[in-house]
């Protein structure tokens, strides 16, 4: 949905929270600058979903998989997630990705599709990792209380 963000912030009388600005936001603040981005095909490449957005207002310098490992991501979203199951291999296959990605100077890794978060463990990864579901609930709680 938040590829229809600028047609929605146009058109709209109130505020939206997009899910990338707390995400930028947490990002930022524990002074990290490279993040890795995993999620959908298209969470990883279209610049109007997050990463344009982490580019453009936060200076983030995003990696995303690729090749196999980038389809290993969207095909586990896709067709494991739907079913509210993982492989066995599924999670080892993933920190595997990380650390691949954390070889190429990743700092952090955004989880960026709300299941990853039930797959992936903390110990999972050498590096931070960023529930952006968690930071945008925060977010919109910290929005409605204010």
């Amino acid at each position: 949905m938040h590829c229809s963000t600028n047609a929605i912030e146009s058109a709209a009388r109130i505020p939206l929270l997009h899910i990338a600005d707390p995400l930028g936001e947490a990002i930022k603040l524990s002074g990290l600058t490279r993040p890795a981005l995993l999620g959908s095909r298209h969470t990883m490449t279209r610049d109007d979903i997050l990463l344009g957005r982490l580019q453009a207002r936060y200076g983030l310098s995003l990696l995303t998989p690729k090749g196999e490992d980038a389809a290993f991501v969207d095909r586990v979203i896709f067709e494991e997630f739907v079913r509210g199951q993982f492989e066995d291999t599924t999670r080892k296959i993933y920190a595997g990705i990380i650390g691949r990605l954390v070889e190429q100077s990743a700092d952090s890794v955004i989880m960026g599709c709300t299941e990853i978060p039930i797959l992936l463990n903390p110990e999972d990864s050498t590096v931070p990792m960023f529930d952006t579901a968690r930071l945008h609930a925060l977010a919109a709680v910290d929005f409605a209380l204010a």
